[in-house]
């Protein structure tokens, strides 16, 4: 994770900054999966949830996470841009993947 400046037209709320979730899939199952990164959102320690953000002009690694199908035994890694509050050291990343068609979070603290 680190964290990213906004640019002229794209800023973060008052009080919130952009950050970078690298993040690696892996398809460890038997069939073909799919992946997106709007299955990913950030969550901060009051309990508020938001999507992934269109990165500024100032994130330059051109690696985002796009979406896709994974074979068996496939990976694929790539960035996520979130905005969250400054110092929120509660946050974190979740993930909902819809190949289990369920409503369970994987959750990782992001460490701020």
């Amino acid at each position: 994770m680190k964290k990213l400046s906004g640019d002229e037209f794209i800023k973060p709320k008052s009080g919130n900054q952009f950050i970078v979730v690298r993040v690696k899939i892996q398809n460890k199952g038997d069939s073909e999966v799919s992946y997106n990164p709007f299955d990913f959102h950030a969550k901060n320690s009051s309990g508020n949830i938001t999507d992934l953000e269109i990165p500024p002009s100032t994130y330059k690694d051109n690696k985002e996470l796009d979406s896709g199908q994974l074979a068996k035994g496939g990976s694929v890694e790539g960035d996520i841009v979130f905005q969250v509050p400054v110092d929120d050291h509660g946050a974190q990343l979740t993930w909902q993947p819809s190949i289990f068609g369920n409503n369970s979070d994987f959750v990782w603290g992001l460490g701020l």
